[in-house]
């Protein structure tokens, strides 16, 4: 699964994309390895942050995605 991060700016206008990776399922239920977002480059001005799954390879699905608002670096 292909991993985006979207940067949006104040008026909703697409700041970024940055690449979060690709993550692999493996065929069975784990836990994805931990995503960096790369806080202290955010663009000036940002909003908000949205993410992007894409499925790579065939069909995927996502139970649950968290965000660690405390997390640094």
């Amino acid at each position: 699964m292909k991993v985006q991060i979207i940067y949006r700016g104040l008026l909703s206008s697409v700041l970024g994309i940055l690449d979060g990776g690709t993550i692999s399922s493996g065929g069975t239920w784990k836990p994805s390895p931990a995503i960096g977002m790369l806080g202290g480059t955010l663009p000036l001005l940002t909003a908000s942050v949205s993410f992007r799954f894409t499925a790579v390879g065939g069909a995927a699905a996502i139970d649950d995605v968290y965000l660690d608002p405390m997390k640094s670096s």
